[in-house]
């Protein structure tokens, strides 16, 4: 997974998320589910599937 992060002046800056992200971006989120599952609304099992993202 790659997502960019640039380190400036006025702190770190993490670009929008693009149409080419939803394979990183469910990656990084079945990854890091159990981690935020407190924090986070509770979402159907289809949710972790590259057609939801």
């Amino acid at each position: 997974m790659t997502l960019t992060f640039y380190d400036t002046i006025a702190g770190i800056y993490i670009r929008p998320l693009q149409m080419g992200d939803s394979d990183s971006l469910l990656d990084l989120r079945i990854r890091t589910r159990s981690v935020y599952a407190d924090f986070e609304p509770r979402q159907y099992g289809s949710f972790y599937t590259l057609r939801e993202q």
